[in-house]
């Protein structure tokens, strides 16, 4: 038998990866109460349980005075020898707090064939027993890594295989939108207008079909309007006149699209993985369902994408609104490795870089989608 044996903390990839990596047969959780208190021991359970893991908690470790934490330590050992005789044990002193993992291996170092700590920021596990260390492997896809913060995977526009022939038909329009958004900036305003229009006010149901633009077009306007027409988003003959004919397609020429083509980039990319429109409940609020635009995971780090294709810098409210969800939903779920990009098909101002600077929010503007391939790919392999 192969036993796992780990300090259960705030991060709990630190333990759940070297697990992923190794596959025991049982893990015992060390938890102290305030572990308990907060959550992460059960949730941790639940993890290692959604990978048929057996999993024993050893509750209520002391965190504070060496000699208790010694005493609990040897109980601990002994209740463990007493139950797997010839397991071969690894203690992962990556968690609790300096005391807890100075206790543990004070008692544990004798009886244990591995003790290892998980160095996160370096990608390593350092193997204390025999001075050696090993890379980390990827092992993290996005349902796994949500659940370590706390947030369930429900589902993503991207399981769905009618939803990849769909989006994968409309693609030249999605490229060509991303590739001239600066110079389509005026028509992009326009089109999340007649989109907003022709749907209901939760967005789900087409209830005016027929919209009209103020002027003929003309230009790279009507190349854009053109194909959109030929990849059947909507019907156009060239007039002021255009008719969706469902409201998936108007949801798409409302923003949509930008996603979409976040999620094309991205997955020619090949992350670990990577998944558009992902709706996810929490921990503390079963109820509350939040969607983000594109979720990408590589080298057990997280990448959270959010897309806007309405002008940023000119509503202070909608705009602080906008920056309080992606920080709130990018501090929440990307970990102490992970980014918080912002894509925007229009010109946001200095005043709003700078306050997503402040977030730790990178702000992606029109003129670099162009190169979002390249910026994806040195966050996958940072320097």
């Amino acid at each position: 038998m192969h036993i796992h044996i780990c300090l259960v903390s705030a991060q709990l990839l630190a333990n759940y990866i070297p697990i992923r990596m190794d596959k025991p047969d049982q893990v015992h959780l060390v938890s102290s109460a305030a572990m308990q208190r907060n959550g992460m021991t059960a949730r941790f359970q639940r993890m290692l349980q959604a990978q048929q893991i057996e999993t024993i908690i050893h509750p209520d470790m002391p965190d504070s005075f060496i000699a208790a934490i010694h005493e609990y330590a040897l109980e601990l050992q002994e209740t463990i020898k007493a139950t797997a005789t010839d397991a071969q044990i690894t203690l992962n002193i990556t968690g609790g707090n300096k005391l807890m993992m100075l206790g543990m291996l004070e008692i544990f170092r004798p009886d244990v064939q591995r003790i290892i700590y998980t160095d996160t920021a370096n990608n390593v596990i350092e193997c204390l027993h025999d001075n050696t260390n090993e890379p980390l492997e990827a092992v993290l896809a996005i349902p796994e890594y949500l659940l370590a913060y706390g947030a369930t995977y429900r589902k993503a526009a991207s399981d769905d295989q009618a939803w990849q022939i769909r989006i994968g038909q409309r693609k030249p329009s999605t490229k060509y939108l991303a590739l001239h958004a600066q110079e389509l900036a005026g028509l992009i305003g326009t089109l999340n207008f007649l989109a907003n229009n022709a749907l209901s006010d939760n967005g789900e149901v087409l209830v005016t079909p027929q919209q009209q633009l103020n002027d003929h077009p003309g230009g790279q306007w009507r190349e854009a309007l053109r194909k959109l027409a030929e990849t059947q988003v909507f019907a156009w003959d060239g007039s002021k006149t255009i008719t969706f004919g469902d409201a998936e397609s108007a949801r798409y020429v409302g923003g949509i699209w930008l996603e979409e083509y976040v999620y094309h980039i991205a997955r020619d990319a090949q992350p670990d993985d990577v998944r558009t429109s992902v709706e996810i409940t929490w921990d503390n609020s079963k109820n509350t369902r939040n969607e983000l635009d594109v979720l990408i995971t590589h080298n057990n780090r997280m990448l959270v994408i959010e897309c806007k294709t309405l002008r940023l810098g000119r509503d202070f409210q909608k705009d602080s609104d906008i920056l309080y969800k992606i920080d709130s939903l990018g501090a929440d779920l990307k970990g102490l490795f992970g980014q918080t990009w912002l894509i925007s098909a229009r010109e946001p101002t200095s005043d709003m870089l700078d306050r997503a600077s402040d977030r730790s929010i990178r702000i992606l503007s029109p003129s670099q989608i162009k190169g979002l391939r390249q910026e994806i790919l040195r966050w996958m392999i940072p320097a």
